[in-house]
């Protein structure tokens, strides 16, 4: 019986060891996809739940991320960093700042950054707050232009609105947008996709909600990140 038992706590000692943490494993993954994929063109695509595909009933394949690594081909690797409640801002009530995916998606390298943050700090409890957001989202860049990868770095106009979710309407994103101007002009290196305005008057690509984009606007928001950064 002693032999069993040390046995027994032998194993449970290995297993501890070699599961780890979930963001030491996430972290290990991205490591070793750096270096299968070095000769890859690596693409990160930071953001909250529309980057991540909520809504979507198969968002492994259907988020905007999925389909622009179809877009992209065999010689690029498109990584979804996206997760969903995350704001942009330090002091909001869930900063991207905070989760592994940020982590994550400085540890990838990667040679492209697509930023699509920003919808979350729109709720009533973090608006409040908005002047950070221009000194927060230069802050981020600032962190992804530090990286040896020498990436290049693209800021999104978030998506337009269709209705009212959590406190967030089209009033206050088209408010956001003019602060994603001003971030721009603060970092002249950075590059600007207007979702905003290419995904306007195109309420049949947006969910019930009105807020997150179905399969067919991922899909085309795919399609304008794509035509916009290998026009």
């Amino acid at each position: 019986m002693k032999y069993i038992k040390l046995l027994s706590i032998l194993w449970m000692g290995w297993y501890m060891v070699g599961c780890g943490t979930s963001s030491s494993i996430e972290s290990d993954d991205v490591n070793q996809e750096n270096s299968i994929n070095e000769k890859l063109t690596r693409i990160a695509c930071v953001g909250d739940s529309i980057t991540e595909g909520y809504g979507l009933s198969n968002s492994k394949n259907d988020s905007y991320p999925s389909k622009l690594q179809v877009l992209l081909g065999k010689s690029y690797k498109v990584k979804n960093f996206g997760i969903s409640n995350k704001t942009l801002m330090k002091n909001g009530d869930d900063p991207y700042w905070n989760h592994a995916h940020y982590r994550n998606s400085l540890a990838y390298k990667p040679d492209v950054v697509i930023i699509m943050l920003g919808t979350n700090d729109l709720k009533e409890q973090n608006w409040n707050k908005k002047n950070n957001f221009v000194k927060d989202y230069s802050d981020l860049i600032k962190k992804y232009k530090e990286l040896d990868s020498q990436a290049i770095i693209y800021i999104c106009k978030p998506p337009p609105s269709y209705g009212e979710l959590a406190g967030i309407t089209n009033i206050k994103i088209k408010d956001m947008v003019g602060k994603v101007e001003e971030v721009a002009s603060n970092n002249n290196f950075v590059k600007v996709i207007d979702v905003y305005a290419k995904m306007s008057n195109h309420r049949e690509w947006f969910s019930e909600d009105a807020l997150h984009p179905n399969k067919l606007g991922a899909n085309n928001l795919a399609k304008i990140i794509y035509e916009t950064v290998y026009p």
